[in-house]
Parts: structure tokens; C-alpha cells; sequence
């Protein structure tokens, strides 16, 4: 007597597998992911630029435009303190640190690219708001600067590349965010142990200083106790 016994199929298996096989094409695709060399050599370029209008705007063109060719340079609200060139130098290094992410891939180099480049963003993004914002109280105006006068043009084009600056960083930012942080350089795990490490230092510095304190005869702050 032979007796068959019908094939039973493991959903539950098939299901997980299923799962499994999704999760490691995606892993896979998000390590393959090419790294930033073309946003990295966009930003360098605006960044020389900005830096080079910023200079012109507070150092060349006062001394080309005086009587004596010995103008003031002048760091005030008329060029938003050189604010310009501060976000040119930092455009250039985001950039810099993208491109050699490109080429080692090592985790410290990624490190140093994403968060130069969410430093960026940010520093962009707060000089952005102080050229429109200076713009708006009237600091930059056309009839702030001397009659015939080229500053108020070059000023005009470092807020635009700026404001470029700021977008090529957000870029940046955002389309690398998943690889990075939750991917397989888990930049965001990094963040976590950095930020508890330096709590921990902190809550095991009070009781060395309260004893210090103690031993020395000066009184505790209450913030120790």
C-alpha cells in the first residue's frame, strides 16, 4: 500500500526569502552607488568663483575705484562683512573632501565629505539669508555705493552664485543622505556614539571636580551636587 502525501509549499519561507533578496538588491545598489565627483567639481568651480567676486567686491574694486588708488577695504554691512568669501573657501573644501570620497571610499573620507558638506549647506544657506536680507534693509542698494560704481554688480553675482552654492549643497545632502547614514558607512550610527561619548565624559568629569573641590575646601556649585 503506498500512500502520497501532497507537496506543501512554505509560504512563510517563500515570503522571507522573498524579503531577504529585496533588501540585499537594494543594499547592493546603494554601495554601488557612484559618489559625488561631478557635484564635488560643480562646487569647487562655484566656489572659486564666489570667493574671487567676494575678493573683488571687498578688496580690488575699493582700491581700483579711489582717487589714489589706496581705497579703505572695508569689512561692513555694504559687502554683508565679507560674508562672500567665507562661503567660497568652505564651497571649495566640501567640494574637495567630495571628490576624494570619490576616489579612497574610506569611511573616515565619507565622514568628512557629508558632514563638510551638511556644514555647508547650513553656512550657505545663513549667508543666503544675510545677502537677501541685507538686500531687503536697503544695505546694498544701488545708491549705497559711490556714483559709477561696478560694486553693486559684482555683489549682485556673489548672491546669486551663493544661493547656487546653497542648492548644489542641498543636493548634496539629500541624495546621499539614505547611503550614507543608514547604509554601509552608518554615519548616523557614528553621530549617536560620538554624542553619547561626550555625555558619558561629562557625567564622569562632575564627580572628579566635585571631589577636586572638596578636597581643595571651595564650595561645590549646586549644579554638581
Amino acid at each position: 500500500m503506498h500512500v502520497q502525501y501532497e507537496p506543501v509549499i512554505d509560504e512563510v519561507s517563500d515570503e522571507q526569502s522573498d524579503e531577504g533578496d529585496i533588501f540585499f538588491i537594494t543594499t547592493s545598489r546603494l554601495e554601488r552607488r557612484r559618489w559625488p565627483v561631478i557635484l564635488g567639481t560643480v562646487l569647487i568651480v562655484d566656489g572659486i568663483i564666489t570667493s574671487l567676486l567676494g575678493t573683488l567686491e571687498v578688496v580690488v574694486l575699493p582700491i581700483i575705484e579711489s582717487d589714489d588708488n589706496w581705497g579703505d577695504i572695508n569689512f561692513n554691512r555694504s559687502n554683508c562683512w565679507g560674508a562672500g568669501i567665507i562661503a567660497g573657501i568652505v564651497m571649495v573644501l566640501a567640494g574637495s573632501t567630495a571628490i576624494r570620497a570619490s576616489v579612497s571610499k574610506r569611511r573616515t573620507t565619507i565622514y568628512r565629505f557629508y558632514n563638510l558638506s551638511a556644514f555647508t549647506l547650513l553656512l550657505d544657506l545663513a549667508v543666503s539669508v544675510l545677502l537677501i536680507v541685507a538686500y531687503g534693509k536697503g544695505w546694498t542698494t544701488k545708491n549705497n555705493y559711490p556714483p559709477d560704481s561696478a560694486i553693486h554688480q559684482v555683489h549682485m553675482f556673489v548672491t546669486i552664485f551663493t544661493v547656487l552654492g546653497t542648492m548644489f549643497a542641498l543636493t548634496t545632502v539629500v541624495q546621499y543622505y539614505q547611503v550614507v547614514c543608514f547604509g554601509h558607512v552608518r554615519l548616523w550610527d557614528w553621530w549617536k556614539s560620538c554624542l553619547c561619548g561626550l555625555c558619558m565624559t561629562m557625567d564622569q568629569s562632575q564627580p572628579k571636580l566635585r571631589r577636586s573641590l572638596q578636597s581643595n575646601g571651595s564650595t561645590v556649585p549646586a549644579m554638581l551636587i
